[in-house]
């Protein structure tokens, strides 16, 4: 039995507010001073307690995950104030000509259009330089004339801001080619179409340096970027990757085209990796499968995947949606570490279906610490939750509406989802306050 002092969350205490009324204008007396105070008394928690219920949202705050916050990328670098290039212009009439020579601390303010860039290239732009912006004013399209990639990006702090990128293979391609690492890269207001045929990606880190160590990436800010008709989504590809924040970022794959590893959004090794806000949908492989470590997902909503989260070293899922899902199971834990679910919904897992709904210790029998709180599973398979018998669980204050069908097994010991299910699971120190 896990010790719910250890695994448990702090309770912000409910404001408790009232108004204070007046009479008629011509009645109102002057208030004595104990009255004020005991108005003021009333009215602080009503006033307080917002406040720390905004201050408890911020991406790093409220996990038990350790978050390196200052080695997450800004969201404003502030690094390119030395020249300012101008497209179109007489000296700059496209963007690749503004991006050519690029000196460090620049900053490339495209106008308005559509662009059709370096049509005898295998890609439309390069980035390459350190410490430079390129930015969008009002909508700036850039349109495959035939090219395989839209930007290439190799550049460390760099920030590219509200391009849209149309029918490419792939969208941006991260990373360098001297086995160096790429650091702090920025990518905001981004609209990214991938080409509707074949196999496509939307962003993705392609350099594999898990024989060195290396990252491949460290520090990446995606922030309102949507990606359409990808068949992969956001992905390094083989890294390591470190610190890469995903915020508000949208996938729509297109599934069907690729095998069952074209996952919306993935990262195949690495660490400090957060997901927050978003939605995610369509994808032929999962919705969001990360095997680095120290993960946080929040407030993202994952539609019509095979598995929904899967994590393979722990992580904070909060306030996550995962909606019509198929595959093994709607949540998959793989190996040793914590896996900690609160508030999450879990709604038409493989209806009809005998699969699991959620499994951990896919590979590792060995280390699983598995909490969910607050959460909700509704309209699912039959299969119920599967942890094995070392495994350490506390589920608390949960709703499993799926009544008769299986509740728990633990490594062979099955539960049912009655009511006799529930106080067997509360007798053998499993959790506590969960309902159908």
């Amino acid at each position: 039995m896990v010790d719910p002092r250890v695994m448990g969350r702090c309770e912000i205490p409910r404001a408790a507010g009232a108004g204070v009324g007046a009479g008629p204008r011509r009645q109102r007396r002057p208030m004595r001073l104990v009255t004020v105070l005991a108005a003021l008394a009333t009215l602080l928690p009503a006033m307080v307690v917002p406040t720390m219920a905004h201050a408890a949202t911020g991406w790093w705050q409220d996990t038990f995950v350790p978050l390196e916050r200052e080695s997450f990328p800004r969201l404003k670098p502030a690094y390119c104030d030395r020249e300012v290039r101008r497209v179109p212009s007489a000296k700059y009439p496209s963007i690749e000509s503004a991006l050519t020579g690029l000196r460090p601390r620049t900053k490339v303010v495209v106008s308005a259009g559509e662009y059709r860039e370096n049509t005898d290239e295998w890609f439309a732009l390069r980035l390459a330089t350190d410490r430079v912006c390129l930015v969008a004013r009002g909508r700036v399209t850039v349109r495959s004339k035939g090219q395989k990639y839209g930007l290439l990006l190799s550049g460390s702090r760099v920030h590219v801001s509200g391009l849209r990128l149309t029918g490419f293979e792939v969208g941006v391609s991260l990373g360098r080619d001297d086995s160096r690492t790429q650091r702090r890269v920025t990518l905001t207001g981004m609209r990214i179409a991938a080409r509707t045929t074949g196999w496509s990606e939307g962003v993705v880190a392609y350099p594999d340096h898990r024989d060195s160590g290396r990252p491949v990436l460290d520090g990446l800010l995606l922030s309102d970027v949507r990606l359409r008709h990808v068949v992969m989504g956001v992905s390094c590809n083989a890294g390591p990757c470190w610190h890469l924040r995903l915020n508000r970022v949208s996938v729509r794959a297109r599934g069907g085209v690729g095998e069952s590893g074209a996952d919306a959004i993935a990262v195949e090794s690495g660490r400090q990796v957060v997901v927050t806000g978003g939605e995610v949908s369509g994808a032929g492989g999962d919705g969001i499968d990360i095997k680095g470590s120290d993960v946080l997902v929040r407030g993202t909503t994952v539609r019509a995947a095979r598995n929904g989260v899967k994590l393979w070293q722990g992580g904070d899922v909060q306030g996550v949606r995962l909606l019509g899902t198929g595959a093994d199971a709607a949540l998959v834990g793989d190996g040793a570490g914590r896996y900690r679910y609160r508030d999450i919904v879990v709604r038409r897992h493989d209806p009809g279906g005998n699969g699991y709904v959620g499994t951990w210790g896919y590979d590792s029998q060995a280390g699983i610490r598995l909490q969910i709180e607050d959460s909700e599973f509704a309209d699912n398979a039959s299969g119920g939750l599967y942890v094995p018998s070392s495994a350490s669980i506390w589920l608390v204050g949960n709703r499993f509406a799926d009544v008769g069908t299986k509740l728990l097994d633990v490594g062979g010991e099955v539960l049912p989802n009655t009511a006799a299910g529930l106080r067997r699971l509360e007798q053998s120190g499993w959790g506590r306050n969960n309902r159908q």
